[in-house]
């Protein structure tokens, strides 16, 4: 691998020949939460209460503080096992609130606190492809890696039957 140089001129070509293999037909978010779960007949108390965790785990979140940990150690749901790993949704498989929250949001963003009737979410995008042709800076690093992959697979083709193949005496027995 260290043998092969992938050009950005390669990366540019490879982009503009194979744009259908780049383009995303419906918008898609990968999300996770933590969840501070507020009871349908809680107090006026319980849910500033709920209200002040979510903020003060947003807060601790966007600081740096893992998601993940966050969500196994505080999310009041079934995903803070999968460290509140929620899945995959197209735009209206979410929630509303959840939706507008998330919509404008890129892939490591955090959502304000959203209150639902389940209670305070927060939300991270995980991922978000928007529809459309995702754009040569999105995609640079992928290609790159085709590319190579492939290069260094013909490269070994051609040194294995050139340079070993003919270098060396090989006998076959049946």
């Amino acid at each position: 691998r260290q043998k092969i140089n992938i050009t950005p001129e390669q990366i540019n070509a490879y982009y503009a020949a194979h744009k259908q293999d780049y383009t995303v037909s419906q918008e898609q978010f990968q999300l996770a939460q933590i969840l501070v779960a507020v009871p349908a007949n809680a107090t006026a108390a319980q849910r500033i209460a709920a209200r002040k965790k979510a903020d003060a785990l947003r807060k601790r979140a966007l600081a740096g503080e893992d998601f993940g940990d966050l969500a196994r150690q505080n999310s009041d749901d079934d995903s803070a096992a999968k460290g509140g790993e929620l899945g995959s949704f197209a735009p209206d498989d979410i929630l509303d609130q959840v939706r507008v929250a998330v919509a404008k949001l890129n892939a490591g963003q955090i959502s304000e606190v959203v209150e639902t009737s389940h209670g305070f979410h927060i939300i991270k995008v995980e991922q978000h492809q928007r529809s459309g042709v995702r754009p040569l800076s999105e995609t640079r690093e992928e290609i790159r890696a085709r590319l190579e992959d492939e290069a260094t697979e013909d490269y070994l083709k051609h040194y294995i039957s050139e340079d070993l193949m003919k270098g060396h005496h090989i006998e076959t027995f049946l």
